[in-house]
């Protein structure tokens, strides 16, 4: 068994060059499985980031609407208003004509024109 220094330090070298591979392979493996694991986190990311712009253009857009919404809301209600009193103005006025006060009966005195007009 001795005297065969040659041959184990051959084994020895096939031993670490294999050792080494393993070693090497392990560690490429690894580092491979990291690489998937943070390109797959930064596409999970990158979608969550993608989703949460769409979720506030969505809120944007519902705003806008609800705004939208109250200011028609708005206007109907001043246009109803606004038709209300010119209802309103128009009846005085045909009331008033029909039943003339004091002040507008010295007003439409004969030989005055008349300020009340009837339609």
């Amino acid at each position: 068994m001795q005297g065969r220094y040659a041959e184990s330090v051959d084994y020895w070298k096939k031993y670490s060059a294999l050792n080494d591979s393993m070693v090497n392979l392990a560690t490429q493996s690894a580092i491979n499985e990291l690489e998937i694991q943070y390109a797959t986190a930064r596409k999970e990311q990158a979608l969550a980031q993608q989703q949460l712009e769409l979720q506030k253009k969505d809120l944007w857009i519902l705003v806008s609407w609800g705004i939208v919404a109250v200011l028609v809301g708005a206007a109907a209600v001043v246009w109803v208003l606004y038709r209300q009193r010119q209802k309103a103005a128009d009846e005085r006025k045909r009331t008033n004509c029909s039943s003339p006060t004091w002040r507008e009966r010295k007003r439409n005195a004969p030989g005055r024109p008349r300020t009340c007009t009837t339609a």
